[in-house]
């Protein structure tokens, strides 16, 4: 049972992370639609092969936000694969533990996709992570909020991001 708990969890706190970074790439200036794309993407890593990808990876912030995605995003899918994995490996439970199991899991998944797909919720929920990331891009951008200029952009893309960390 605390197997579904943390499986649970994990989906919930995918779905977060991802609202999450959404609002962070629509205040560095690209639509909402592009950044829950973005966002979903690079969490689930794919999806990167479109022109619209190339604008995200040119700018510094936006590639900062993808890449912790693309962190958290491999971190959640073996955790979440664990779990699983975890539910229904239990040697003494007989056929009616795994269906109870499985009834649960399912039962949760769909009231995760429930809450997940109201709009009412994701519409207060984008509103209230933006309040509290507004002031981090108000004041701690250092000028990485606005759109790369062309000699970033050149500095940029010779730049893997080698024997650098997170923060620069």
């Amino acid at each position: 049972m605390i197997a579904i708990v943390s499986l649970l969890i994990v989906l919930t706190m995918s779905i977060l992370i991802t609202r999450v970074a959404t609002v962070a790439l629509i205040h560095t200036g690209i639509s909402r639609q592009s950044a829950k794309f973005q966002a979903r993407s690079a969490f689930t890593g794919v999806g990167f092969t479109t022109n619209e990808s190339e604008k995200v990876v040119n700018h510094p912030l936006r590639r900062k936000i993808l890449l912790v995605l693309m962190l958290l995003g491999n971190a959640s899918i073996v955790t979440a694969v664990t779990s699983l994995i975890l539910t229904f490996v239990d040697l003494k439970g007989s056929q009616q533990s795994v269906a109870l199991k499985m009834g649960i899991l399912i039962a949760g998944i769909i009231a995760l996709w429930v809450t997940a797909s109201s709009k009412w919720l994701d519409r207060h929920l984008l509103k209230f992570i933006s309040r509290i990331l507004k002031p981090v891009f108000q004041t701690g951008c250092k000028g990485l909020c606005q759109p790369p200029s062309s000699q970033q952009r050149l500095q940029d893309n010779g730049d893997e991001g080698e024997g650098r960390g997170l923060a620069g």
